[in-house]
């Protein structure tokens, strides 16, 4: 399932959260949230126990001064917690033994 990314409301907290679903059967979260100067995107996955654990998170802030644009803030937030839950996998491979 997937829903289209539409430029972010007015309003505070979290205001998207569609379900993606892998090829594998795990359900994937991803919440945003913005205040006045700051955007965070959190990506979280779901465990064995159906318990959603997070796997990235990325953080965009605006400075004093700059003008406002939240969808710039919110794709920044986004690609750092993609960045983030990349490293991450990666990290888990190479513990495992895998070489990359």
């Amino acid at each position: 399932m997937t829903k289209k990314l539409e430029a972010a409301p007015s309003h505070l907290g979290p205001f998207w959260d569609p379900a993606v679903r892998a090829n594998f059967g795990q359900d994937a979260h991803v919440n945003i949230m913005v205040d006045d100067r700051t955007t965070i995107a959190e990506i979280l996955v779901q465990n064995e126990w159906g318990v959603l654990e997070p796997l990235g998170r990325g953080v965009a802030r605006r400075r004093k001064g700059d003008r406002r644009n939240s969808q710039l803030g919110m794709s920044l937030a986004m690609a750092r917690a993609l960045r983030h839950a990349a490293d991450r996998y990666e990290d888990d491979l190479k513990a495992k033994g895998y070489t990359l």
